[in-house]
């Protein structure tokens, strides 16, 4: 208990505006919690709906928790790649990329 006494409370902030992909993802996951409350309610029933909150809760974890780990500059995972992520064809910032062949023991011709 002493420990406890000697070392103070950390007050933990939200960091809601400093990732904003983590705080967009997080209130659209919220809003499908909602969503999914209301077609629990109407005609799918309880254990469907919590089990699909638990899905997205899960989710909204991997978003705030694990997402920026896997993120790269370029990676075969469109969802992992920033120049991929960046890129738009419609916009002046248009970012061409091509990954070295077979760079990936899936790639690997048999």
């Amino acid at each position: 208990m002493r420990i406890l006494h000697a070392i103070g409370p950390n007050v933990r902030k939200s960091m809601k505006g400093l990732y904003n992909y983590a705080a967009d993802g997080a209130k659209a996951i919220e809003s499908l919690q909602k969503i999914a409350a209301l077609f629990g309610r109407l005609d799918k029933g309880k254990e469907w709906q919590d089990n699909i909150c638990k899905l997205l809760t899960s989710s909204k974890q991997y978003l705030k928790l694990e997402y920026k780990t896997h993120v790269v500059k370029e990676s075969e995972v469109a969802d992992h790649c920033c120049t991929f992520a960046l890129s738009d064809e419609t916009k002046d910032y248009i970012v061409h990329f091509q990954l070295q062949p077979f760079t990936s023991k899936f790639l690997q011709p048999m």
